[in-house]
């Protein structure tokens, strides 16, 4: 976890043809970041902004 970056691990995306996996996103804003912890379980949103994938929202999700 960096300021501008954050890897997770993801289930698969059929709509982007990708399997379940693990990789890095930027983030749209540092503080979407505040609170989370490592191993943190979240939902999250994202899109793509020339070759990078962004998240643009993402929440905690309770155990």
């Amino acid at each position: 976890m960096s300021p501008t970056e954050l890897t997770l691990a993801h289930e698969a995306v059929p709509a982007l043809q990708w399997p379940a996996m693990t990789m890095g996103f930027k983030l749209s804003s540092p503080q979407l970041a505040a609170g989370l912890s490592v191993r943190q379980q979240v939902r999250f949103t994202f899109s793509q902004q020339g070759e990078d994938y962004v998240i643009t929202a993402i929440e905690k999700v309770q155990p």
